[in-house]
């Protein structure tokens, strides 16, 4: 992560102890599989600025002479903005630093704190939360 990053989670850590916020979101793109890669599978997610998750439609990586005629100048792509949003190259050991390294902190001043995972089967919460003997996750 960069010295922006540090500057934006001291903004949301100030957030919270002000009581302006008590939530935050964040949203990490996991690698693309190797079987996903093998069935010529491509990644459609693209992170922007840190905070912004865009979705691209995958009808737009078509050749034009494949695409739909009523389709051709719409698109679906959706937009998502997060507190952070980390793509697939960033480390856990960031990860954990903007958003849970300022709870650990919290919670022996006497607040409550909570992580919560959500996400589908095989989005990697398993491996964000525990990790590896290698690239241990957040919860350690």
């Amino acid at each position: 992560m960069n010295e922006l990053n540090d500057l934006e989670t001291a903004q949301v850590i100030q957030d919270m102890k002000k009581g302006q916020s008590n939530i935050l979101v964040a949203v990490r793109l996991r690698p693309l599989w190797k079987k996903e890669e093998e069935d010529g599978e491509f990644n459609i997610v693209r992170i922007l600025d840190e905070k912004l998750v865009i979705l691209q439609d995958p009808h737009d990586f078509e050749p034009d002479e494949a695409k739909n005629e009523l389709r051709k100048n719409r698109t679906r792509e959706r937009r998502y903005a997060f507190d952070f949003a980390f793509n697939e190259t960033v480390s856990t050991e960031n990860v954990f630093k903007c958003t849970a390294h300022f709870l650990c902190e919290a919670v022996l001043d006497g607040y409550n704190s909570t992580v919560f995972a959500y996400g589908t089967t095989g989005a990697g919460k398993t491996f964000t939360m525990l990790g590896n003997n290698e690239n241990p996750g957040i919860m350690f």
